[in-house]
Parts: C-alpha cells; sequence; structure tokens
C-alpha cells in the first residue's frame, strides 16, 4: 500500500472517531439537558364564572394553554389548586393554601405566574423576597401595570433575589403563542441550570 493511500485510511479513521465523539456530544447533552423533564407550577387567574369579562376569560385560557403545551413537552405541569383538589379527594382534608402552596413551591423545579389577579398578586408576596422561592419564579405581569406597590416595591426586591421578571402586552401576547414560546425559551434555561447543579435543587 502506498504512502499516500495509508494517509488517507488514517485521516479517515481519525474523521470517523471525531464525529463519533460528536455524535456523543449531542446524545449526552440532549438526554441531560433537553430530555430533563420538570415539575412546572402554572399560577394566574382562576377559571372565571362567566364570559363577561374577555380579559379574565383570555387569561385563564392562556394559563390552560401554558399547562396544556407544557404537557406536550413530556414536563409535569400543574395548578396549584388541582394540586389542592387531588389530596382533598386522597386524604378527605383542605390543606391551608398559602402553607401547602410554600410546600409546592419547595418541591418544584419552577413556578410560572400570570400575574394578573388578585390572587397572585397574593402568591407573589407571599414568596418574592425569598431567594430559594423567587429564583424558581418566572413572573410575567401586564405592561399596563405601571405603578402601586408590587410594581415600585416589591417587584425590585424579587429581581434581586434572582427572580424573573417579564411584561407581556395584552391582547396580543395573550391571544398569540408569544408568551408560550418566551416561556419554553426560559424553561430550556432552567434545564441546562439544573444540569449544572445535578446534586441538589438550584
Amino acid at each position: 500500500m502506498s504512502d499516500k493511500n495509508s494517509q488517507n485510511i488514517e485521516i479517515s479513521s481519525k474523521d470517523t472517531a471525531e464525529n463519533e465523539f460528536i455524535d456523543k456530544c449531542i446524545e449526552a447533552f440532549e438526554k441531560e439537558v433537553y430530555e430533563k423533564k420538570l415539575n412546572i407550577l402554572i399560577w394566574g387567574p382562576a377559571e372565571p364564572a362567566d364570559d363577561s369579562d374577555t380579559y379574565k376569560v383570555d387569561t385563564y385560557k392562556k394559563r390552560v394553554d401554558i399547562r396544556e403545551y407544557l404537557k406536550k413537552l413530556g414536563h409535569n405541569a400543574l395548578f396549584s389548586e388541582d394540586i389542592s383538589k387531588e389530596t382533598e379527594k386522597r386524604r378527605g382534608y383542605k390543606p391551608n393554601p398559602q402553607v401547602y402552596e410554600k410546600i409546592q413551591i419547595e418541591l418544584a423545579d419552577i413556578a410560572i405566574m400570570l400575574r394578573v389577579s388578585y390572587g397572585t398578586i397574593g402568591e407573589f408576596h407571599d414568596f418574592h423576597n425569598n431567594p430559594n422561592y423567587a429564583r424558581k419564579m418566572c413572573v410575567y405581569f401586564d405592561k399596563e401595570h405601571k405603578d402601586g406597590y408590587t410594581r415600585k416595591g416589591a417587584d425590585e426586591i424579587f429581581v434581586t433575589m434572582g427572580g424573573k421578571l417579564e411584561s407581556f402586552y395584552y391582547p396580543n401576547d395573550i391571544t398569540e403563542c408569544n408568551l408560550r414560546s418566551k416561556i419554553e425559551n426560559h424553561i430550556r434555561k432552567v434545564q441546562m441550570v439544573i444540569c449544572m447543579m445535578p446534586y441538589k435543587k438550584y
């Protein structure tokens, strides 16, 4: 065999080995990051009693849409009130909602919040100033909400504690898929963070 042919075989073998290593890297990355299934709380407005308030109807529908979309991606996406209902069904008692949500966020990987109701504002204030909870929270608020105690005070503390805060524009971000895409991108980042810290909850 000529030296030239031997050299070509050597280069070909090297290329094959490199490609196999690259394939292993890609497979490992996707398994450790993108295939990592998260436990996700979806906090937001309750189901409205009727269709008279379009804003309430649309934001609740978006909350449901986010939950169902994340389930399709393979995540465990749940409403806190559904966890409470299932607990009552299984155990026969109604847990204190504030205490129970504290336990839930401690066990969850992330909490997505549509902060558009009195209830969600209350939930936000329960957890916004604790870094162990804030850094798990991704909060979306209406861009029209510009003033007040929460926007001018609590939000600054929340971000300082590591929370993610973003505004949305109604109706576009709610009736279209804009918000859902933002949430999916954030979850991808959380998956990478968890991959880098595998031995404890981040």
